[in-house]
This record gives structure tokens, sequence and C-alpha cells, in this order.
């Protein structure tokens, strides 16, 4: 595991906009809180507390740090393979045709552009229902360039994995799991090109880690963020049903003691 991200119901009080993002993984790598009219802000109690955004999509609120030289940077640079693993509820997502909202992502550390390493995505130019997928995208990322898309329904609390596994077969590269089941992708639709064969990925040491937006804001969701965390590898089927089952359950961080 690379990071986790806890996002607590006792972290603080319910509608107040945390400082921070605490990494339960060390060493840590925290995020900071920007803070965009008025979200993200805390939101539900134990065992399912989350960042809210309430607003409509499109806002500026998010979590974010540079990777830096370190972890993230040394785990997931070059690699082929790796998992994100999500626990979020959300209802609306941007209408931009060319700035779908970001639920999780790698992004470069552009001001400007919106260039995605790696992350998932929705709303947009993507249909309605749908989730889509950058990966390695190294110039502005545009309507066309998704690596995957499928079809769920986000409306309520779901566990959600995202897997990358370039060296399997082409439809395989790029899986989505909801609450431990796979959810088959759609191929063949146009703007949808998997990875190529064995393609690792490309990171550079000023990206950033971002929760529920892009680097440069104005991509934000309209829901809940609970949990969010990467591992350096493809988890496999067993092990995500139960990674699920889990968070189903709690996706805050056990008590001490």
């Amino acid at each position: 595991m690379v990071v986790r991200y806890f996002i607590n119901a006792s972290d603080g009080a319910a509608g107040s906009v945390p400082e921070k993002v605490p990494d339960a993984v060390t060493p840590a790598l925290d995020l900071d809180v920007a803070p965009g009219s008025p979200d993200p802000r805390r939101e539900g109690v134990f065992p399912h507390g989350g960042l809210a955004w309430s607003q409509p999509p499109n806002g500026d609120g998010r979590a974010l740090a540079a990777i830096g030289s370190g972890k993230v940077f040394g785990q997931l640079n070059g690699k082929q393979a790796l998992t994100v693993e999500l626990v979020l509820r959300a209802q609306g997502f941007s209408a931009a045709v060319a700035h779908p909202s970001r639920l999780f992502g790698l992004h470069a550390s552009d001001a400007v552009n919106r260039i995605d390493r790696f992350s998932l995505v929705a709303g947009g130019s993507i249909p309605s229902g749908r989730l889509g997928a950058y990966w390695n995208q190294q110039t502005p990322s545009e309507e066309d360039d998704r690596a995957g898309q499928w079809a769920v329904d986000l409306s309520t609390r779901q566990v959600v994995h995202l897997v990358v596994e370039t060296s399997a077969p082409e439809v395989e590269r790029v899986r989505l799991y909801v609450n431990g089941s796979h959810v088959p992708g759609e191929a063949g639709v146009a703007g949808v090109t998997p990875p190529s064969a064995n393609e690792p990925l490309s990171l550079q040491a000023s990206d950033a880690l971002v929760l529920g937006n892009a680097f440069v804001g104005g991509a934000s969701f309209q829901g809940v963020l609970h949990y969010a965390a990467v591992y350096d590898e493809a988890l496999d089927e067993p092990r995500l049903a139960a990674h699920a089952c889990a968070l189903l359950a709690s996706d805050d961080a056990p008590p001490e003691g």
C-alpha cells in the first residue's frame, strides 16, 4: 500500500473544513485542503465519515499534495500494475464537455491545463451514468483520451476499485469493480483506448495527488468521498471482495484501544 486516507468522523465537527487529510501509511503524504466556497466539508458519523462537496460541480475545493521524489513517485513511477480504492457517493458531475469531474487523480502540477497521469472521472463528454479513466497523459487531457469506461450507479455509497494491469490482455488492462464485483468495460466506445501492452506509468516529481478535483481546480463533483487508498499492485479478485466487504461495514479507521 502506498497511501491510505481515512476521512474519519472523529477528525472534526460536521460541516467544518479540515486543514489536512492525513495519510495512514508512513512516511505520510498528508494532503492539504484547498477549500472552494465552502467545500469540501466534513460529513457523516462513525463509521462513515467523509468529505462532502455539497455545491454544484465545477468548484475549486480539493485536497492535494505534491508527490515530490518520495514514496508515491518511488513506488508508482514505471509501474505496470496498481490499484485505486475509493469509498464514495456521487450525484452530480461536470457538464463542461472538456472538463469532466475528477474523483481521484495523479495530475501534472500545471496551473492552466488539466493533465491526468492517472485518474477516475465522470461527467463532461462521458455519457450519464458512466465512469471513465485517464492513463498516462503527458499533454492536456481531452475528452477522447480515456483508457476505460464503465456503467456505474454512484448515487448511494459504494466501494470502487480501479485496477490497472498493462501486462494483461487488452480488454483487461483497466478494470473496475464496485462493491467487489467486476463491472464490464464498454469496449469499442469512441474515445476509449486501453493502455499499450506493458505500458508503464510515467510520473514526474512535480506531479500531485489530488482528491475530489483536478490540480488546477474547476472540476469538482457533487457528493461525498469517504476513503481513498492506492496500492502498487493489481489486487486480485478475492482481495478486492474482502476489502469491499470491510469498507462497506466501515470506511473510518478502527478505534484505538
